[in-house]
């Protein structure tokens, strides 16, 4: 099925073996509302990560004492690919088709599973018992869409981000979906989303 867009011209993405489309462990996702106050992640190196500080703070089981994997620089746009910049005023005629959307990449903010952590006896270090974690979005005109399984997730100490969140411009291609209503604030998702970097 061809992307669906603002003119008569499909939207194609660069074709490239390197993207790692393969289905990851996904984010907790919070029921933010639709427009949001934007998160964005650090850019360590060739790490995306929410967090940090002086590990020697945390205890030798949190995600800190790990390295974040590699994430993927984004490739440039095709210059013929067209995209949306807003949804639809009526994005259900959309619901189910594969459409490219023009936006800010970005983070809701950070959800946890808010057990109480017990520190050892006489260990000064902070300890860390809960999943925290982030879902991507992509800010399209006043309107957050969720980005399927691309986000941040870890504990207390550091959270690794599986997608260069880092407030750029860009554009996602995905199917259309509605979100879970459960959840609130965020109406829409995009499935199985490829991104590029839109050019300046």
């Amino acid at each position: 099925m061809q992307p669906s867009a603002c003119d008569s011209t499909n939207p194609t993405l660069n074709e490239s073996p390197d993207w790692d489309m393969s289905p990851r462990e996904p984010p907790v996702t919070p029921p933010p509302p639709a427009r949001l106050e934007r998160v964005v992640a650090a850019h360590v190196g060739r790490e995306a990560l929410l967090g940090g500080g002086n590990p020697k703070h945390w205890e030798k089981r949190c995600s800190i004492h790990r390295p974040c994997s590699l994430f993927k620089a984004l490739r440039p746009c095709d210059a013929k690919l067209s995209a949306l910049d807003s949804l639809p005023s009526s994005p259900i005629d959309r619901q189910g088709q594969v459409v490219a959307l023009r936006g800010t990449l970005a983070l809701t903010p950070v959800v946890t599973t808010a057990a109480g952590c017990e520190p050892k006896p006489h260990d000064p270090r902070q300890p860390c018992c809960n999943e925290v974690g982030t879902a991507a979005v992509i800010q399209c005109g006043d309107t957050a869409v969720v980005l399927d399984r691309l986000g941040c997730f870890g504990d207390e100490s550091r959270l690794c981000c599986n997608t260069p969140a880092f407030g750029q411009a860009v554009v996602a291609v995905g199917k259309l979906v509605r979100f879970p209503p459960e959840w609130g604030g965020v109406e829409w998702q995009l499935d199985d989303p490829r991104l590029c970097l839109q050019a300046p």
